[in-house]
């Protein structure tokens, strides 16, 4: 009865017609959240896009001996795993060897024999056998081994000529193939009995140098990343192969503008090296990584991109059937540069790389190994890390997508 006008009826809708607009607002989320996929290269399977994973988690925590210095890891099981290095004790330099029975939590250390005074590389074929190479007290290349899961190691088979081994990779608990060098000359040995003896094969190509982790696929086809001098101080990144089991190498095709390599992994015929864009030899200069694809088993190399903010990658690691990972140094601003320690993954055979989150790496890492597609251990510096890598059933996004 007011003067007022009229307030507008209130309109009621039918529930039926609500429940259709929801029906259809849930529809074109769904269709909104299918496209939120990583855009994988050429390369990539198609079909096989998926929404964004979780980031891989790294971990580390400072070794049991603050004096070490880890070069190499090798972890046959998730669970067992040996670091190697060196230690100086009081100006004198010690081979160091610790080892994991929980996947890199603990760890405890194990006695190499005097004679060794540093080991640069290690490879481990089951819970209880493992062939390890250095330098003895002496300036010589030495080996050693153990049986019975590093309660004892003793020295192997001499390496006759040789003043340093700087890698192996046993592919059976008897079958390896190790690099060793002397002066400006490198070439390979092998053992078929588990490291007792060893069997001179053939140089690596002339003017090979810094070679890197040794990578065989089988006790036939290796690779190895290094350089080439092109001027004082300075190289061009190089990588070595064979076919033959180290009785011949050859050197691969790389694109120009490559800088040192300072490793290589392949999971059947992708193959993947990672090293630096400098080009300096005489010392680690802070630079931009480096990564290079093969499709074709390394026949043909080509550059990929590599993560602005990230810089030298040291080591990687691959496991079947699509992950690897890949470790080095980023270098924080200071006067000297501290070095922090980086991974990134991938977990769809490098159709798209992902930054790992890291926690406590203090150092910069430099050779990783993985137990299981899902966990792996990487080392650098006096330091020890866990990599947790996410599911390869959720695709990542990230670098390269």
């Amino acid at each position: 009865m007011g003067d007022g006008p009229a307030e507008p009826a209130t309109r009621c809708i039918p529930r039926s017609r609500v429940v259709v607009v929801l029906v259809v607002l849930a529809a074109l989320l769904t269709t909104i959240l299918s496209t939120v996929t990583v855009a994988t290269p050429s390369s990539a399977t198609p079909g096989h896009r998926r929404k964004q994973s979780p980031a891989a988690l790294v971990v580390g925590q400072p070794s049991p001996s603050i004096a070490a210095r880890a070069s190499s890891v090798s972890c046959p099981t998730p669970q067992r795993c040996w670091v190697v290095g060196s230690e100086d004790l009081g100006g004198i330099r010690k081979a160091w060897i610790e080892m994991t029975h929980d996947g890199g939590f603990a760890w405890r250390p194990q006695r190499a024999p005097a004679s060794v005074s540093t080991l640069s590389s290690i490879s481990c074929t089951s819970d209880s056998g493992c062939v390890a190479v250095g330098t003895s007290t002496e300036g010589q290349a030495i080996t050693v081994l153990t049986r019975d899961g590093g309660s004892t190691w003793t020295i192997g088979g001499p390496l006759a000529g040789a003043s340093e081994a700087t890698s192996v990779d046993c592919r059976t608990v008897f079958t390896c193939i190790a690099i060793v060098a002397s002066g400006a000359a490198s070439w390979s040995v092998r053992t078929g009995n588990g490291g007792l003896s060893w069997q001179r094969d053939g140089d690596l190509p002339p003017g090979f140098s810094g070679p890197g982790p040794l990578f065989c696929s089988s006790t036939e086809r290796c690779l190895v990343a290094g350089y080439t001098p092109i001027a004082p101080a300075r190289g061009t990144g190089a990588i070595a192969s064979t076919a033959d089991g180290g009785s011949t190498w050859a050197l691969d095709a790389l694109p120009q503008g490559v800088g040192l390599l300072h490793g290589v992994a392949c999971l059947a015929n992708l193959c993947i090296a990672v090293g630096t864009a400098s080009t300096t030899d005489t010392a680690v200069i802070p630079a931009k990584g480096m990564l290079l694809r093969s499709d074709d088993a390394g026949r043909t190399w080509a550059t990929s991109p590599w993560p602005a903010g990230l810089s030298d990658a040291f080591g990687i690691n691959c496991v079947a059937p699509a992950t690897c990972v890949v470790v080095g140094t980023s270098w924080l601003t200071g006067r000297p540069a501290i070095p922090t320690g980086f991974a990134i993954t991938t977990i769809n055979r490098a159709g798209s790389w992902q930054l790992a989150r890291t926690r406590y790496v203090a150092n910069g890492l430099v050779s990783i190994d993985c137990g299981s597609q899902a966990a792996c251990v990487a080392v650098g510096g006096s330091e020890v890390a866990t990599v947790r890598v996410p599911s390869a059933s959720v695709q990542p996004a990230g670098i390269g997508s």
